[in-house]
């Protein structure tokens, strides 16, 4: 299993990001697990965007930042979830 994906590999992780970098408005194709030129030019990106090495690796702080982003998008798109969270952080 490969835990920090880079170019030509594929896992699960990638699908995820691919998934979440198109939510956030970066070109990629179609999720499809594998981490083609498309999507490590994405990451290198989004990565850039974030003030880190922008080296197109799925390491895990990218995941995270990743993670974090779809986090605000669910907040700020769905005002339900957003105060459920609130109240049940309390």
């Amino acid at each position: 299993i490969v835990s920090k994906p880079g170019l030509n590999e594929s896992s699960t992780d990638v699908y995820n990001a691919e998934k979440i970098l198109k939510l956030l408005g970066y070109t990629v194709d179609e999720a499809d697990s594998l981490l083609d030129n498309k999507t490590f030019e994405a990451i290198k990106k989004f990565q850039k965007s974030k003030g880190g090495g922008a080296y197109g690796r799925l390491d895990f702080t990218t995941q995270k930042w990743l993670n974090e982003g779809l986090e605000k998008l669910r907040s700020d798109a769905d005002k339900q979830y957003a105060k459920a969270k609130e109240v049940l952080s309390k």
